[in-house]
C-alpha cells in the first residue's frame, strides 16, 4: 500500500465522477479551432496566431500583422484619421452610419485598411494590411484611398510596397462608390510601376469579392498564407452555378499554387524573411541582412529559412570556428554536446551539426534524444565548452530550432552570439586533417542524468505502490522519465511514449492535458503527469482527473519548502498569476512577487531577488536551488517529495488554495498611444478606484501592447459579478479617454 493509498479512503479512489473544476482564467489559455490544442495566449501572440500545434493560422489584427513586419520604432502611419462617411444613406436592418460606429468601437479602428510607412531590416518599405475584424474587411472609399496613397508614397519616396488582404469584397452599403475603388486602386498601382517599385501582395483567409478580383491579384508576385480562402465567388455560389461538386481544397492556397493563380506560400512566421529577400531580388539590392538568433535560439519551419541542412551545417561550422578562437594554442579541442528531441529532422541537423563542428576542428559528443534541461546539465557538468538542443518544444514535428548553452548551462552571452553571427558571413572552413576534430556518442549521458534527477530528492524517498499516469508527448522525455519513475518505485501508465518522429505533441503532453486526465480516471491513478515536447514543462491531474496547472504547483510547493526551511526569497511568478496564489501566499506569510510573462522573465526576477522557486500556469517550473533552467522532471519529483512530506495527495494539497475569476479583455484604441492612453489622467483614476473595489479580494491592471494600440484589462475578483462589473467600468474609461 502506497502513501497516497493509506491517506485515500477507497469510497474516494474508486469515485471516477469528476469533482469541480478549478478556475481556469479567462483570457490566458486559447483552444486551436483546428487541433483543438490548449494554447498558453502570451506565447500564441508570440507566434503571431499561429498554432505552434497544427501550424493553423488564426486571425490576425491588421495592426499586430505590420508591426511583426517592419522593424521597431520606424513606422509613421498613413491617412490615420481618414474615416468612412454615408453618402447614400443606406439602410439594411441597420443604418450604416450606425455600422460604422459599431465597428469602429469594435475594434478602434477607423476603417478596414491600415497603412504604414518604415524600415524593413533597415531598408524603406510601405505596407498595408486589412482588418477582418472591421465589416469583414469589405472595401470602401476610405480603404481605396489608403491604398492608393499608399501606393503613391511609396511611388514618391522610391519604396517597394507590400499589402495583405482579408476582405469579404465590395462594401456593399457604399454602392458605386466601393466599385470605383477597384479603378483606382489599380491606377495607383500603375503609377508604382511607372516609378520602377515593385508590389508584392500576401493573400490571407479570406480574400474575395472585388478585393481578390483587383489589387489582391496585382502583385508582381502574389503569396498566401497556408490555407487561405481565395477567390471572387464562394464555392457554395460557384456550385450552384455550374451545377458541378467542386475538387476538394478549391480555391484555397495550395488548390491555387497548383493551378498556377498565385506564385507562393508563406508561413506567417516566415514573411518577413520572405518579404526582405524577395524585395531585394526584385529591386537587384544585397540580400537584407539575416537575423539569426531570437530570445530562444532559432526556430521554425523545417526546410525554410535557416532550418535547413546547409544552414545547419554551416552554423555548427561557425560555432566550431569561434570556440577552436576562444580556446587559443592551449592545444585541446573544444568539446560540445549535441542533444535532440524525438521529431525525425533531428537526425539531419544532428549530422549537418556534427559535420559542421568536427570540419572546424571541435570535438562532438552526441546524447541522442535528451530533454533540454537534460542538456544544460550535462553542458554544465561534462566540462564541455558549450551545448546545443535540437528541439523546437511544444510545437508540431514540422518545424525544429536550435538551442545553444554555453559551458556554464546558460544562454550564450551577447559577446559569443555576436561572434558566431559575424563567422557565419565567413566561408566553411575545413581545418587541416590532424586538426580535425572527433565525434562519439556519449554513452552515460541518460544514467548521469537520471541520477541527478534522483540527487534532487531525499534519498529515502520513494513512490513504491503509486500508481500515475505518465504523458511523455511522444517526445525527448519518453525514455528517460518512465525508467527514472519506476526506478522510484511507481507503477507507471504510459501515455505518449512512442515516438516515430512525426507525432510528437500530437494530440499528448503538457498542451492536451485533458488526455492525461481521462486516462488517470479510466486507471484509478492518484495522479498524473504531462511533460511537453523538449520536457522543460509539466502539468498535472489529481485523482479525479481536475487539471493541476503551474499556479497550483508553485502553491504546493512553496507551503512545502517554507515548513522545511528551504524557501528563501520572494516566490516569483507573472503578471498572469492568479490572484488566488497571491493571496494564499500571503496567508502563509511568503512573498511573492510578479514578473513579465515569460519564464526568462521569472528566471530573471528570481536571481535578482535570491529567490529559489517560481513559474507560470502554462508549466514552466524554476527550482533554481535544484536545477539551473525549468526542468520538467525534477519539478515533477519536487511536488512529489512535497506531497508526501505534507502527507497528502495532490488534491488535498490544493484544496486550500482558492483560485478567483480572472478575465481580460483587449480595449482597441485606433491611432492613439497605448501607454498615452493608459497614462491618461481619468485612466489613472479609473484604475485606482477599480483597484479600491477588488482590494483584497482579487486585481486589476492594465497592459498597454507593444504591437499595436490596444489596452489590455484585466480584473479578478472572488466574486464573479464583483469581477464582470469593475471590468466593464475599467475598460469603458480606457475606451472614453482614446476617444477624447
Amino acid at each position: 500500500m502506497s502513501w497516497l493509498s493509506k491517506l485515500m479512503p477507497s469510497g474516494i479512489r474508486t469515485d471516477n465522477t469528476p469533482s469541480k473544476k478549478r478556475s481556469v482564467p479567462e483570457g490566458l489559455w486559447e483552444k486551436c479551432s483546428n487541433c483543438g490544442s490548449a494554447l498558453y495566449r502570451p506565447e500564441l501572440e508570440e507566434n503571431l496566431e499561429v498554432c505552434p500545434k497544427c501550424g493553423h493560422h488564426m486571425a490576425i489584427r491588421a495592426r499586430a500583422r505590420l508591426a511583426a513586419l517592419f522593424d521597431a520604432d520606424s513606422t509613421t502611419e498613413i491617412a490615420a484619421r481618414l474615416g468612412p462617411t454615408d453618402l447614400l444613406k443606406f439602410k439594411d436592418q441597420k443604418k450604416y452610419s450606425e455600422r460604422i460606429k459599431i465597428a469602429q468601437k469594435n475594434t478602434g479602428e477607423y476603417d478596414a485598411l491600415i497603412a504604414m510607412r518604415g524600415l524593413l531590416k533597415g531598408r524603406p518599405l510601405v505596407a498595408s494590411s486589412f482588418d477582418f475584424a472591421f465589416m469583414g474587411g469589405s472595401m470602401g472609399s476610405v480603404v481605396g484611398e489608403r491604398f492608393a496613397l499608399a501606393a503613391e508614397t511609396a511611388a514618391e519616396i522610391g519604396a517597394p510596397y507590400v499589402c495583405f488582404s482579408a476582405s469579404g469584397g465590395a462594401r456593399m452599403q457604399e454602392g458605386l462608390f466601393s466599385l470605383m475603388q477597384m479603378a483606382k486602386t489599380s491606377a495607383a498601382l500603375g503609377k508604382l510601376r511607372e516609378a520602377g517599385q515593385p508590389y508584392i501582395s500576401v493573400l490571407t483567409h479570406p480574400t474575395t469579392g472585388g478585393v481578390s478580383a483587383s489589387f489582391a491579384m496585382l502583385g508582381d508576385i502574389n503569396i498566401a498564407e497556408p490555407r487561405a480562402l481565395i477567390g471572387f465567388a464562394g464555392p457554395r455560389v460557384i456550385e450552384q452555378t455550374v451545377r458541378e461538386k467542386l475538387p476538394e481544397g478549391f480555391q484555397r492556397s495550395e488548390f491555387l499554387l497548383e493551378h498556377g493563380a498565385i506564385d507562393q506560400i508563406c508561413d506567417r512566421r516566415e514573411l518577413r524573411d520572405r518579404l526582405a529577400d524577395l524585395l531585394a531580388m526584385l529591386r537587384r539590392e544585397p540580400p537584407a541582412p539575416e537575423e539569426y538568433f531570437g530570445t530562444d535560439g532559432i526556430r521554425g519551419r523545417v526546410g525554410q529559412g535557416p532550418i535547413s541542412a546547409d544552414f545547419v551545417l554551416r552554423l555548427g561550422n561557425a560555432l566550431g570556428r569561434v570556440l577552436v578562437a576562444q580556446r587559443g594554442q592551449d592545444g585541446r579541442r573544444p568539446i560540445v554536446v549535441i542533444g535532440k528531441d524525438t521529431r525525425i529532422s533531428g537526425y539531419m541537423f544532428e549530422a549537418a551539426l556534427e559535420a559542421g563542428l568536427v570540419a572546424a576542428g571541435a570535438d562532438v559528443q552526441l546524447l541522442g534524444p535528451m530533454p533540454t534541461p537534460a542538456v544544460a546539465f550535462l553542458t554544465r557538468t561534462l566540462g564541455v565548452d558549450a551545448g546545443i538542443v535540437i528541439s523546437a518544444s511544444h510545437n508540431p514535428h514540422y518545424d525544429n530550432g536550435i538551442k545553444f548553452f554555453s559551458a556554464q548551462g546558460e544562454k550564450l552571452d551577447d559577446a559569443t552570439e555576436l561572434a558566431l553571427e559575424a563567422a557565419l558571413d565567413v566561408p566553411f572552413t575545413t581545418a587541416v586533417s590532424e586538426k580535425l576534430g572527433k565525434a562519439s556518442r556519449a554513452r552515460e549521458a541518460v544514467g548521469r542524468y537520471i541520477e541527478f534527477c534522483k540527487s534532487s530528492v531525499p534519498r529515502a524517498f520513494d513512490l513504491r505502490g503509486v500508481r500515475l499516469v505518465l504523458d511523455c508527448a511522444h517526445g525527448a522525455t519518453y525514455q528517460i522519465a518512465p525508467l527514472l519513475f519506476r526506478e522510484l518505485g511507481a507503477e507507471v501508465i504510459g501515455i505518449g511514449a512512442e515516438p516515430n518522429g512525426v507525432n510528437i505533441n500530437d494530440g499528448v503532453g503538457s498542451t492536451h492535458i485533458d488526455n492525461l486526465a481521462a486516462k488517470v480516471r479510466e486507471t484509478r491513478a492518484d495522479l498524473g503527469i504531462a511533460f511537453d515536447g523538449d520536457g522543460d514543462r509539466v502539468l498535472m491531474a489529481d485523482d479525479r482527473g481536475n487539471p493541476v496547472d503551474g499556479d497550483d504547483l508553485v502553491y504546493i510547493l512553496a507551503r512545502a519548502w517554507q515548513a522545511e526551511g528551504r524557501l528563501r526569497g520572494p516566490v516569483v511568478g507573472t503578471l498572469m498569476s492568479n490572484f488566488g496564489l497571491e493571496k494564499a501566499l500571503a496567508e502563509l506569510q511568503i512573498p511573492f512577487q510578479r514578473s513579465n510573462v515569460g519564464d526568462r522573465y521569472v528566471h530573471q526576477a528570481l536571481v535578482e531577488g535570491g529567490g529559489v522557486l517560481g513559474g507560470e500556469a502554462s508549466g514552466h517550473l524554476l527550482c533554481l536551488d535544484r536545477a539551473t533552467t525549468g526542468d520538467g522532471i525534477v519539478s515533477a519529483l519536487q511536488v512529489l517529495v512535497a506531497l508526501k512530506q505534507q502527507g497528502k495527495s495532490l488534491r488535498e494539497a490544493l484544496q486550500p488554495l482558492s483560485k478567483v475569476p480572472q478575465k481580460t479583455v483587449n480595449v482597441r484604441l485606433g491611432d492613439v498611444s497605448a501607454k498615452a492612453t493608459v497614462q491618461a489622467e481619468s485612466v489613472q483614476a479609473a484604475l485606482i478606484e477599480a483597484q479600491q473595489a477588488v482590494s483584497g479580494r482579487g486585481r486589476a491592471f492594465l497592459r498597454p501592447s507593444g504591437t499595436e494600440p490596444v489596452v489590455r484589462v484585466t480584473v479578478e475578483a472572488d466574486d464573479a459579478t464583483l469581477m464582470q462589473d469593475t471590468l466593464d467600468r475599467l475598460s469603458a474609461a480606457v475606451r472614453t479617454a482614446a476617444a477624447a
